[in-house]
């Protein structure tokens, strides 16, 4: 899947990666840090592009 060029969407944010327990995403003031949560584990709350 994302070896084809699919990224995912949580929350309507690009999530980019994951560092130190917190997924991060690019806004536009820049990089932020989102604590990840049991809201991470549900499908409902991810879409993949």
């Amino acid at each position: 899947m994302f070896s084809g060029g699919m990224y995912p969407i949580y929350k309507e944010m690009h999530v980019v990666g994951y560092f130190g327990g917190k997924m991060m995403y690019l806004d536009a003031s820049g990089w932020k840090g989102m604590p990840c949560t049991q809201d991470v584990f549900k499908m409902e709350n991810w879409m993949v592009c």
